[in-house]
């Protein structure tokens, strides 16, 4: 079995250890900087690690084959967010 995990704006750590200033200034962030947001921006890691552990866990009759995650109010990538 085979689950993609697609998670939107989650808070880590990853650019404070990323030393592309490229991607960082396309992606709007400081290196350096953990992501942050209002809480409805921006999902915990716990989120994510919960939604992976229902699909590993789940009984064997059920197949999770996609986990899309995202913050209610993200920005990038949900048209409906900038009204």
């Amino acid at each position: 079995q085979v689950t993609d995990v697609q998670p939107g704006d989650v808070g880590t750590n990853l650019i404070v250890a990323n030393t592309d200033k490229e991607a960082a200034e396309k992606m709007g962030v400081s290196i350096g900087e953990k992501i942050a947001g209002e809480r409805n921006s921006v999902l915990d890691v716990a989120d994510i690690a919960s939604a992976v552990l229902y699909a590993l866990t789940a009984p064997a009759h059920v197949g999770v084959h996609e986990l899309l995650i995202e913050p209610r109010d993200q920005m990038w990538g949900d048209p409906t967010a900038l009204g």
